[in-house]
């Protein structure tokens, strides 16, 4: 016997179908709007996507998107209406009852930009990405460990590479030296001069600075 609800009982509740974890049945979801607190994994509230607002990682709250045809926010629409079918059709036609709703790895996007969020994890890995096209930059980590996985030096990097159209020289030009976890290296050398910087912003955290003595190793995004 198919399951239907004609009505709900709150005014900011819409009936969704399927809605349910095995798939089968309707059922009153709250539309949340924009500043309110929301949970990408909850089957019973969501954004209201109707006013183009969707649920921000970063702080659990609807925000509204500011670009909706960039990319990553065009992935990650994408990306979620083929899990909720994948969802819909495995419930349907299997003997077992569970949730894969989430089991495609959803983008990470900054929904004032539209961008990509410079990090971006996929199962037990975090990594660096171009902003604008997603594409793997140097810099990883293992989720645990990803708080220090700042990827500002990459995106400088990155960044500097694009305006000089592949032409930068590895060895003469100035360029920022940066660690496996994306950051600045704590030594940086311009030409013949090196200074302490910091890690996530890469400026000098000294005034003195010294001739350098010694090579510097260098990270190449050629590889």
């Amino acid at each position: 016997m198919e399951l239907k609800i004609s009505q709900c009982t709150k005014s900011n509740q819409a009936i969704i179908d399927c809605i349910t974890v095995d798939g089968c049945c309707p059922a009153c979801v709250t539309i949340l709007e924009d500043g309110e607190e929301c949970d990408k994994q909850s089957l019973f509230s969501r954004c209201n996507e109707a006013k183009g607002f969707q649920c921000d990682n970063s702080t659990n709250k609807c925000i509204k998107v500011t670009n909706p045809t960039a990319k990553c926010v065009k992935q990650y629409d994408y990306r979620l209406r083929i899990a909720n079918k994948y969802h819909r059709i495995n419930e349907k036609n299997s003997i077992f009852r569970y949730a894969d709703r989430f089991t495609i790895p959803l983008p990470q996007c900054d929904l004032i930009s539209g961008n990509y969020k410079p990090k971006q994890c996929i199962g037990s890995i975090c990594f660096c990405v171009n902003v604008e096209t997603g594409k793997r930059l140097f810099g990883h980590s293992e989720r645990v460990a990803s708080d220090k996985l700042g990827c500002r030096c990459t995106q400088t990097f990155n960044q500097l590479l694009s305006d000089y159209r592949e032409k930068l020289d590895f060895f003469s030009d100035i360029h920022p030296h940066c660690d496996s976890l994306g950051n600045f290296q704590r030594l940086q050398c311009s030409r013949n001069i090196c200074f302490c910087a910091d890690e996530y912003t890469g400026k000098p955290i000294a005034k003195m600075s010294i001739t350098a003595t010694q090579d510097l190793m260098i990270f190449s995004a050629r590889k």
